[in-house]
């Protein structure tokens, strides 16, 4: 399931609000695509995480929308100029031959291997629809179907039949160029990840044609290394396949939470204000972000409804099942570091005093808006709950305090669902 709704009108949203802060960037690799005079691989470059699903789908919603294209600064944009083909490697990945799946799954897209088409393209298809089905029943592709004699693999023939695809889309869809995005090669296995590259480098050529690779080069780089030895050079092999890399930075999406945090989890201010720290403080990606920000839906409003007189109960909830919850997408061993009551009074300072208001609404709900106390320490209350809640959460004594029982009831519950 999706933590993230790929929908045209979310997508459309988020454009529009710029909630992650890479319009411009989207514009630019459309700008790179429409001016490239030949075959071009671009590498959009991130973290597991950072968002580069996202960007790939503005990215094509970008591209077929004319308005919002000239909108957005690309001038003398027509959507019919760039034919966009989105591809999930990870989905695919089962397939024997990367790069055959790839043709069957653009075959099935654009009809190529339809009757209708194969009755007007029955020559030039009639190899491509031989592949496709050899592949949809499952059955393994062998070097026969690329030979032309028993003892020759006719590596030229093969590029042909590629070539053609690419000629008969641009002529179906009546455009000037066709990108063909490749995503979620993070999730693949690396074997699969290096064949596809390099089939696709071998195979496909043709100079309407342009590649936008979605990878972690990072973590691709380490791949290579330990495919080929860690004394290889990932980095000048990678320049094989790529002509241009773009990075995205996994920062840029404070609007985005703000929008999504605001009207979505709780009318209190306090949990939505809490969850955003927890996000921040926690570093989650805008993966992570996503998911976090699903599950805070579904419980949000309840933990946020404060009840002045249990002041304990609600300040618990507010503040750790918003972290508890963040800590369980981040990191599953500070997540039960959390959760055995280990966490130092240092770790809690720190998470309060992340932004100066939490501190200042807390004290002042806890003691009141009359307190002119100097004396107050909130961290130290906030801990001592911590404590009783969290340390003590897996030894019940019959002696056991009714109030801390019945505060681990209403606190951890939520943060373990």
């Amino acid at each position: 399931m999706n933590e993230f709704d790929f929908g045209d009108d979310n997508i459309k949203r988020t454009i529009e609000g710029n909630y992650f802060d890479r319009n411009k960037y989207i514009c630019e690799l459309i700008k790179y695509v429409l001016n490239a005079e030949n075959q071009e691989s671009f590498a959009l470059n991130g973290e597991w995480g950072s968002g580069k699903t996202v960007f790939l789908h503005q990215f094509m919603y970008i591209a077929k929308n004319a308005d919002l294209a000239l909108k957005l600064g690309i001038k003398d944009y027509s959507p019919d100029a760039l034919e966009v083909y989105y591809y999930n490697a990870w989905e695919n990945e089962l397939m024997n031959r990367p790069s055959i799946a790839l043709l069957n799954s653009i075959s099935r897209k654009y009809k190529i291997i339809d009757e209708n088409d194969m009755a007007k393209a029955k020559d030039l298809f009639s190899k491509v629809a031989n592949i496709a089905l050899k592949i949809g029943s499952a059955g393994a592709l062998s070097t026969n179907d690329f030979i032309s004699s028993p003892d020759e693999l006719n590596i030229e023939r093969i590029q042909k039949t590629f070539h053609d695809i690419i000629d008969y889309i641009l002529k179906k869809k009546n455009c000037r160029r066709i990108t063909i995005i490749i995503d979620e090669l993070d999730r693949c296995k690396p074997t699969n990840v290096i064949r596809l590259l390099e089939e696709i480098k071998h195979f496909y050529n043709h100079d309407a044609l342009t590649f936008i690779f979605s990878a972690d080069l990072k973590q691709l780089g380490n791949t290579i290394r330990k495919m080929y030895g860690e004394g290889f050079d990932a980095e000048l092999y990678m320049q094989r396949f790529f002509d241009a890399t773009f990075s995205l930075n996994s920062s840029s999406y404070e609007k985005y939470i703000n929008e999504e945090l605001s009207y979505n989890i709780s009318e209190t201010h306090i949990v939505n204000e809490i969850s955003k720290i927890a996000i921040s403080f926690c570093q989650l990606s805008i993966r992570e972000t996503n998911k976090y920000i699903k599950k805070m839906k579904v419980i949000g409003k309840e933990i946020g409804r404060l009840d002045s007189f249990d002041k304990e109960r609600s300040i618990a909830r507010c503040v750790f099942v918003p972290w508890g919850t963040a800590l369980k997408i981040r990191d599953i061993s500070k997540y039960e570091k959390f959760m055995s009551g280990s966490l130092p009074k240092t770790d809690i300072e720190k998470f309060i005093g992340y932004s100066p208001e939490i501190p200042n609404w807390l004290t002042e709900y806890y003691f009141g808006r009359n307190n002119n106390s100097t004396e107050v320490d909130i961290v130290s209350i906030i801990y001592d709950i911590y404590i009783g809640i969290f340390r003590t959460k897996n030894f019940k004594y019959l002696q056991e305090d009714d109030n801390i029982s019945r505060l681990r009831n209403y606190v951890v519950p939520y943060i373990e669902f």
